[in-house]
């Protein structure tokens, strides 16, 4: 169960999936009327996280694929496992975007200072962080993991 402030959380996060979504669909039916195949660059991202830092209150939105982030901050570096625990790369998460940008935000930020969300794009639907992030964003208060409904 979520507190006020997780519900907020999730509801951020369900709104720029939603966003996010609709342009996808945008962009697939422009793609459809100039007869041009979708390529990967143009799919749509699986996985939508909002991270609120608790201490700024700021929102960072972070979506999973492509592109990956190029420097990952030491706390996600120093807690990521070594070789992913999932088919996909670690800096493919949703989670793990949103997280390094809010940590490279703010000095001396460390990963118990924020908030997680995570949602399925397509219907909005809370997801269960992947045991990829469940290592590395561990120390956060995470609003989508457990008894939580699907």
């Amino acid at each position: 169960m979520t507190d006020i402030q997780g519900d907020d959380l999730i509801e951020i996060a369900r709104s720029e999936a939603d966003k996010t979504d609709r342009s996808a669909k945008r962009r697939k039916a422009e793609l459809k009327l100039t007869g041009r195949k979708l390529s990967y660059e143009d799919m749509p991202p699986k996985m939508l996280s909002a991270v609120r830092d608790k201490i700024t209150g700021k929102i960072y939105i972070g979506k999973s694929g492509k592109p990956y982030p190029e420097k990952l901050h030491l706390e996600i570096e120093t807690r990521k496992p070594d070789k992913s625990l999932t088919p996909w790369p670690i800096r493919n998460c949703s989670e793990i975007k949103a997280c390094n940008n809010a940590l490279q935000s703010r000095k001396h930020s460390k990963m118990e200072d924020l908030e997680i969300a995570t949602v399925i794009l397509r219907n909005g639907k809370l997801k269960e962080r992947c045991e990829n992030c469940k290592m590395t964003t561990a120390g956060a208060t995470v609003f989508t993991d457990g008894d939580i409904p699907k």
